[in-house]
């Protein structure tokens, strides 16, 4: 079975009021996934949660411009 080894990204600009994003890559399990805003890692389950193939902020979350 082959295993992909490479890093992939995908990079959004916030405006203050979206609080979804999508992500461009497939990925086997959500804890895979690693989410910053101005560099500072967030806490799946606490700053966001991962629904299918998108990225949903939680309340008071929502990342500014």
């Amino acid at each position: 079975m082959a295993t992909n080894t490479t890093a992939t990204a995908t990079t959004h600009t916030g405006n203050g009021s979206t609080n979804n994003f999508s992500i461009s890559f497939t990925f086997l399990a959500n804890a895979e996934i690693d989410v910053t805003v101005a560099g500072v890692l967030k806490t799946l389950g606490t700053h966001y949660n991962i629904v299918g193939s998108q990225v949903q902020f939680t309340s008071g979350n929502t990342p500014a411009n």
